[in-house]
């Protein structure tokens, strides 16, 4: 491949976290990994911004210019390597897939994140934030929902609203929609650059809201369902 890949800077960096290993079926490709390499599944499907995708985490027992050879190496003449906040990503596109790998040195081990996206076929039409309850003006940056977790869901939102300001939109909206809030959020004021609520639903579901002054003016909204 000899472009990069192109989407937004935020958006890019919460992708970046969503990685995956191979499964057992053929239509996901097997990423390759470097001898001694430890891990996790995230998820083996989710649906991120409309686009299935998969998730990992990995440790490796080499340097992190090591590990980025080692990929330059299996994906020799179809790979990108960029360095993002601190971080180096290295892009593949296998067929209908594009496999990210986020690398971050740790001392003499390299920890990372792999992702499986499937590329779409046609535009997807994606409705972000359908059925969450959210200001006016609220922009939705992701929707991620988690197909092998049933129910569960992220979705990551910002707006101009202080935290304390959205901390009263929800506390006053949500119990409507069945989520009863766990404690007063006295905590929260008006000064408060984070506020942290939980509320709790029907059979026992739950959902927690971190709102966080992120970039001011900006005010960042992390909605967890489980």
């Amino acid at each position: 491949m000899s472009g990069h890949v192109n989407t937004g800077g935020s958006l890019l960096a919460i992708s970046m976290l969503l990685m995956a290993i191979a499964g057992p079926a053929c239509a996901w490709p097997k990423v390759p990994l470097p001898p001694g390499t430890t891990g996790q599944a995230v998820t083996k499907h989710m649906i991120y911004n409309g686009v299935p995708m998969r998730a990992s985490e990995i440790s490796v027992p080499m340097s992190l210019d090591d590990v980025v050879a080692f990929y330059q190496e299996q994906w020799a003449g179809n790979v990108v390597a960029d360095r993002m906040n601190g971080k180096t990503i290295v892009g593949h596109l296998d067929g209908k897939h594009y496999v990210t790998v986020e690398l971050k040195g740790a001392g003499t081990r390299t920890e990372g994140t792999i992702g499986i996206m499937e590329l779409p076929r046609e535009q997807v039409q994606r409705e972000l934030g359908k059925g969450i309850d959210k200001p006016a003006n609220t922009e939705v940056v992701s929707d991620i929902r988690y197909l092998d977790a049933k129910g569960a869901r992220t979705v990551v939102m910002k707006n101009q609203l202080s935290p304390y300001v959205n901390m009263r939109y929800f506390v006053q909206r949500l119990p409507a929609r069945g989520w009863k809030l766990d404690r007063d959020p006295r905590q929260c004021l008006a000064s408060s650059g984070e506020c942290v609520l939980n509320f709790t639903g029907s059979s026992d579901a739950r959902l927690s809201l971190a709102l966080t002054r992120d970039q001011p003016p900006d005010t960042a909204i992390v909605v967890n369902i489980e």
